[in-house]
């Protein structure tokens, strides 16, 4: 989900059910989960804002729901709280993820099971934002659906894109085409 939206740790621990819009595949960013408290709003000015959903994104939030569904038919009357929670990704025990528990207790053990070395969780928007702007996004755009600033991810991101002369080539070509037949 992380790589699949941008979003910053704090507001993917902060949202809630009713923030997806499976019908129009987006998902509304109100509010972040951080320092254990829950706020209203974003971290920066811009930061409440909607994301659009990818389709793999739509499909693992069904999946999501239905192995919460499943857990918490498991659990007994514990797991009810699950399924009756508003919060989209409840911690094991219900609530919201506390990201520093998050980092010790499930991110860095996963990255070792997977032979990854260690990255920080935020390492999934860097992730997104690379990937996006790698194909072609516009800046604008990229910097409103991830609540940033144009300069922010200049600054951040294109210093991990390895664009070549030959793709830029193909980008200008591919434009001067469709302005030629269209």
């Amino acid at each position: 989900m992380g790589v699949g939206t941008g979003l910053r740790p704090e507001e993917l621990f902060g949202l809630h059910r009713d923030d997806v819009d499976r019908q129009a595949a987006v998902l509304h960013v109100r509010r972040r989960f951080t320092s254990g408290m829950l706020k209203d709003g974003g971290k920066t000015t811009g930061s409440v804002r909607t994301v659009p959903l990818r389709a793999v994104v739509v499909e693992e939030l069904e999946a999501h729901r239905k192995r919460l569904a499943e857990t918490a038919l498991a659990a007994g009357p514990r797991g009810r709280a699950w399924v009756e929670s508003e919060i989209l990704f409840p911690a094991p025990r219900g609530g919201y993820i506390d990201l520093e528990k998050f980092r010790h207790r499930e991110w860095s053990p996963a990255l070792r099971a997977a032979g990854i070395a260690h990255r920080p969780v935020k390492t999934m928007r860097h992730t997104f934002a690379t990937w996006a702007i790698e194909a072609g996004v516009e800046l604008s755009f990229l910097a409103r659906i991830m609540g940033t600033s144009v300069r922010e991810l200049e600054d951040t991101y294109f210093r991990f894109l390895t664009r070549t002369d030959d793709q830029l080539r193909a980008a200008f070509d591919a434009y001067d085409t469709r302005e030629a037949t269209g």
